[in-house]
C-alpha cells in the first residue's frame, strides 16, 4: 500500500510539471498579438499583465524579464447545495515578487466546487484541494456543495514551496427543516497574522443550521492549522473530516465540503434533519513576498473584468503584472 501511494504522487508530481513544461511553449511574450495581454501606461510604471485561468491543470510563465512583478489571487468559490444555500467566495491575495529571468512560475488556478445535485449526490470538490460535499442524509434526497479549490502560485525550481495561496470557499450546505439556509464560509483574505515562515488569514466558517456563523454542524476555517468540522461521530450525527495542509475537508451527509487552502476549512457535519455549511480555506504569503507597497502602485493593477475572454465569475484566476527592476 505504501508503495501504491509513493508511485501515484510521483504520477501527480510528474504530470503536473509535464503540463507545465508543455505551457510553457506558448507562454506570454508580453506581445500585443496576444488577446489576453495589455499594457497600463501612467507616469511611474510600465505595467505589462498577464491572465491565467485555465482550470485543472498546472500552467507555466516564462519569465524573460528579470524584475519586480505583482502577483494577484483569487481562490474558487464554492459550490451551492442542493437547496440552493449559497457556497462561499474565494479569498484574494496580492504582492509583488522578485524573479529572475529564465525562471519560471508555475500557477495552479483552482476550480469553483460543484453544487450539490437533487438526486442525493454531492458535489465533488475543486480542483486544487476542495473538499467533497456530502450526499443526502438518511431521511432526505438532499446533497452538499463541493469546497472551492485555492488558487496558488510558485517557483518550478522550487516547486513543492508554495509562494502565495489565495483559498478557496467553503461549500452551502443543503439547510436545515425551518427551511434556513446553511451557506459555506468564505477563503482567508485580510486579518493578517505572522508566523514562521510567512503571513496567513484564516478563513470563515460555514454557517450553522442555526443560523450562525461558525454555529451547529459548521465547518470552521483553515488557518496555521485545519479547519475543525464541528461535529462529532454519534448515533444520528454525522461529522464532516476535517480539514488538513491544502485540503479542505468533506461534508457529511448533505453537509458542505470545505474550501482548498495553505490549510483546508472543515467540512460541514449533520445531524438527521440539519447541517452544516462548509469553512473557507486560508490563504497565505511566503517570506519572500512584498506586502507593504506603495498605494500607488494599485492604479496599474488590473482587476479579473479586464480580461473577459478568460475571467469566468466563481472560478479561480490569477493576474501577473511586471512592474520594472525598481518599485517606485
Amino acid at each position: 500500500m505504501k508503495n501504491k501511494k509513493i508511485v501515484a504522487l510521483l504520477f501527480l508530481v510528474f504530470t503536473s510539471l509535464l503540463a507545465i513544461l508543455l505551457n510553457n511553449q506558448t507562454s506570454a511574450k508580453y506581445t500585443k498579438t496576444e488577446s489576453y495581454n495589455f499594457e497600463i501606461r501612467t507616469n511611474k510604471i510600465d505595467a505589462k499583465s498577464t491572465a491565467f485561468s485555465q482550470m485543472d491543470v498546472g500552467q507555466g510563465f516564462l519569465v524573460e524579464e528579470a524584475g519586480y512583478y505583482v502577483i494577484q489571487l483569487w481562490g474558487a468559490d464554492g459550490g451551492n447545495g442542493s437547496t440552493g444555500s449559497l457556497g462561499g467566495h474565494g479569498g484574494h491575495t496580492i504582492g509583488i515578487l522578485y524573479v529572475n529571468e529564465g525562471e519560471t512560475i508555475a500557477i495552479l488556478t483552482g476550480r469553483r466546487g460543484d453544487d450539490g445535485w437533487s438526486n442525493g449526490v454531492g458535489g465533488t470538490g475543486g480542483y486544487n484541494g476542495g473538499g467533497r460535499g456530502g450526499d443526502h442524509g438518511p431521511l432526505s434526497s438532499k446533497s452538499g456543495g463541493g469546497g472551492g479549490g485555492a488558487t496558488d502560485i510558485r517557483l518550478v525550481s522550487d516547486y513543492f514551496s508554495c509562494l502565495m495561496i489565495a483559498g478557496g470557499g467553503g461549500g452551502g450546505g443543503a439547510g436545515n427543516t425551518d427551511g434556513g439556509d446553511t451557506p459555506g464560509g468564505d477563503g482567508g483574505v485580510g486579518y493578517w497574522t505572522q508566523i514562521d515562515e510567512g503571513l496567513y488569514s484564516a478563513g470563515s466558517a460555514g454557517v450553522g443550521d442555526d443560523g450562525i456563523q461558525g454555529g451547529n454542524y459548521a465547518g470552521f476555517g483553515g488557518s496555521d492549522v485545519g479547519g475543525i468540522s464541528n461535529g462529532q461521530s454519534s448515533v444520528g450525527y454525522f461529522k464532516g473530516s476535517d480539514g488538513t495542509l491544502a485540503q479542505g475537508g468533506n461534508g457529511s451527509e448533505w453537509a458542505g465540503g470545505g474550501g482548498g487552502g495553505f490549510y483546508g476549512g472543515g467540512g460541514g457535519s449533520a445531524s438527521l434533519y440539519n447541517c452544516g455549511g462548509g469553512g473557507g480555506g486560508s490563504s497565505y504569503y511566503a517570506s519572500q513576498i512584498i506586502t507593504d507597497f506603495a498605494p500607488e502602485l494599485g492604479s496599474v493593477i488590473p482587476s479579473p473584468t479586464h480580461f473577459p475572454d478568460k475571467y469566468v465569475p466563481g472560478q479561480g484566476f490569477a493576474i501577473i503584472t511586471y512592474v520594472g527592476e525598481i518599485l517606485s
